[in-house]
């Protein structure tokens, strides 16, 4: 019973204490929960606003995709579509055809580059100006064994115009960006890589120095600018290797190295003017299979700088195929191949003096002698 006395009376004592500290601890709570409500939640719904405020004051595109915006800007006003309106025949039959491809402007003067089988057969050529307005373009010369031509407009539309900024820079992974109206469509922008250079066409020998890219290049595209990752002019679209009529992923453009001497000569001259040595070069192949590089002299053309330099020419006998002299360097550079030749003689004029580095082999096909002779270069 004591025991029980005490129990209560100490109960009976803390009631009032416990009871306080329950009032306390409530109060706490109450209190604490609004402070984690303004350290939390309110601030919670700000930092919804604020993020929300950021993003509508994000950039709505990336930085690489703003530099290609930008390029395509700075680029389109040079380049036009070129409609060729041409006179098809049939064997009981005539009527006019139309088909489209692209150009761009070369220079302040109104000059507009395209390819020669775009403006091939043509009866008239109308230029689509990039602000939609044509006019008829006149032909200033054209060279299909470069497969390029140069158009003029006329004088009221020139000032509108403006030229591309041009590099001879290429290096296989930069960046690419074409630039033309394929399948009739507006201007169209495809990008992709400088996948190759130094590309040769087969079929042309006097075509080399090419661009392939994987930039798309499609019926349409053919005389549109190759563009640099600065928007630099790099090259000229002109074809693509296809198996179906197709973009395959593998386009060729002329490089700006190779077209700037034949569009200045068709400015300046109408058609190119091309130096020659008066020689024919010999397939490659028959220097290979002896372990030889250098490109071989197949004939000579009586009268012309090389026969008067007394180059000599590979000739058949009853013995087999007998060499002639071997071209292995002109004005100091080593040539390994035909191309080697072509690409030595791009730049220079009628007139000029070359220094021609000649190897001669024996009927053992082994090397005898050289020799260097000067040539004074004239007109193919």
């Amino acid at each position: 019973k004591r025991m029980r006395s005490m129990r209560l009376l100490v109960k009976g004592a803390f009631r009032p204490l416990l009871a306080g500290a329950r009032r306390r601890i409530v109060r706490s709570l109450v209190v604490n929960k609004s402070l984690i409500k303004k350290a939390f939640v309110v601030p919670s719904f700000a930092m919804g606003a604020w993020v929300a405020g950021q993003w509508s004051k994000a950039e709505a595109f990336l930085p690489e995709e703003k530099h290609t915006i930008r390029i395509f800007r700075e680029a389109q006003g040079s380049v036009v579509s070129v409609t060729n309106i041409s006179r098809i025949r049939r064997l009981l039959s005539e009527r006019i055809g139309q088909m489209g491809a692209s150009g761009f402007v070369w220079d302040d003067k109104g000059h507009i580059v395209t390819n020669y089988h775009v403006i091939e057969n043509s009866k008239e050529l109308r230029v689509t100006l990039p602000d939609g307005n044509q006019c008829t373009a006149e032909i200033v010369g054209s060279d299909e064994q470069s497969d390029l031509a140069v158009l003029r407009v006329p004088s009221d539309v020139r000032a509108k115009l403006k030229p591309l900024p041009k590099s001879t820079e290429v290096q296989v992974g930069q960046k690419t960006y074409a630039i033309g109206y394929p399948f009739g469509l507006d201007q169209t922008l495809t990008a992709g890589l400088v996948s190759g250079v130094g590309r040769q066409f087969q079929d042309k020998p006097r075509i080399f120095d090419v661009i392939q890219t994987d930039a798309a290049i499609n019926p349409g595209s053919s005389g549109g600018p190759l563009l640099d990752s600065r928007g630099h002019l790099i090259g000229i679209n002109t074809a693509i290797v296809t198996t179906s009529g197709g973009f395959a992923g593998v386009g060729y453009a002329l490089s700006v190295g190779f077209a700037q001497k034949i569009v200045r000569d068709l400015i300046r001259h109408g058609r190119v003017i091309r130096p020659s040595i008066g020689i024919q070069l010999g397939p490659d192949h028959y220097l290979r299979q002896l372990g030889f590089e250098g490109a071989l002299v197949y004939d000579v053309v009586r009268g012309k700088p090389a026969s008067l330099a007394g180059l000599k020419p590979a000739r058949k006998s009853r013995d087999g195929f007998i060499f002639g002299d071997i071209v292995v360097g002109i004005n100091e550079k080593r040539i390994k191949s035909s191309r080697d030749v072509f690409y030595a003689l791009r730049n220079l004029e009628v007139g000029e003096k070359i220094t021609m580095e000649l190897a001669t082999i024996g009927a053992n096909g082994q090397q005898t002698s050289r020799r260097k002779v000067s040539i004074t270069l004239q007109e193919l």
